[in-house]
């Protein structure tokens, strides 16, 4: 059907007499609409609403190979649709009338980028001495259409051997607008106030999100680690933490975690008498 679809229209033959494109972008984006006459191609953002109007009909109007519902005034046809991925509009005639070509109309949509956020500082993990220093922590966000939010998450880390406790937390950010599409964080680790001792660990990111509904538009840092040296392991203030160490912390965190989903869903099976 597609290779069918993308064949040229007959020598001497002309498309819709007539065509008129409104592309209605997603209201977060705050964008007015625009209408095109008679376009080589439909160019929109991810979500926009189009509005297809032919001269010249009756026509059949597809996007690939789905029909499209259409709407009959006069020897007008229009389809409504909204945009979420790329392909062709076919422009068909319903009569068969010879001097009716059809038109192949490309349709490319952008898609919208979830926000960009980079930790500025530190930007490494640390090993540190004792729970004593406040540790200052910023980062910069950046998106296509406009932020939403941007948090600052920790996970503190408690234990030793196959003994872990985890502790999820958010701390409050001090957030600086430039505009709508860039903003800096920044906030202050009291290490102590947080309750960290030797040997624990917090893990932390910095997580935002656009104006999308949902999840779609959710977005997450790098991840980093802030280790308070336990009994044995000597380091200095702002020493930063080993790669080989790093490595280590995070997958004996993620063998933790899913030992701990196992244990969970094999007690759900036996009390679902599963097993």
């Amino acid at each position: 059907a597609v290779e069918e679809a993308l064949k040229p229209a007959p020598a001497g033959s002309s498309g819709p007499s007539m065509l008129s494109a409104t592309i209605t972008p997603p209201p977060y984006t705050r964008e007015p609409p625009r209408t095109i006459g008679n376009p080589d191609r439909i160019e929109a953002l991810q979500g926009s609403r189009l509005s297809l109007e032919v001269q010249g009909g009756p026509w059949r109007i597809r996007f690939a190979a789905d029909p499209l519902e259409a709407r009959e005034s006069g020897k007008a046809t229009a389809v409504d649709l909204t945009l979420v991925r790329s392909g062709y509009l076919a422009i068909e005639p319903i009569d068969r009338d010879a001097s009716k070509a059809r038109r192949l109309l490309p349709v490319l949509v952008t898609p919208d980028r979830a926000p960009a956020i980079r930790v500025e500082a530190p930007g490494k993990d640390l090993l540190l001495p004792d729970a004593s220093p406040v540790i200052g922590v910023s980062a910069s966000a950046v998106d296509d259409y406009g932020l939403q939010s941007l948090e600052f998450r920790y996970t503190k880390v408690s234990g030793s051997g196959e003994q872990f406790e985890f502790n999820e937390g958010s701390l409050p950010l001090t957030i600086a607008r430039e505009s709508s599409r860039n903003w800096t964080a920044r906030t202050d680790l009291a290490l102590s106030r947080l309750g960290l001792a030797p040997g624990d660990t917090m893990i932390y990111r910095f997580v935002g999100r656009d104006e999308r509904a949902g999840d779609v538009g959710l977005s997450s840092s790098d991840t980093f680690f802030i280790e308070v040296a336990g009994p044995g392991q000597v380091a200095l203030a702002g020493f930063e933490l080993p790669p080989d160490r790093e490595r280590y912390g995070l997958s004996q965190q993620m063998i933790v975690l899913k030992l701990e989903r196992l244990r969970a869903f094999l007690s759900f099976c036996v009390s679902s008498k599963w097993l």
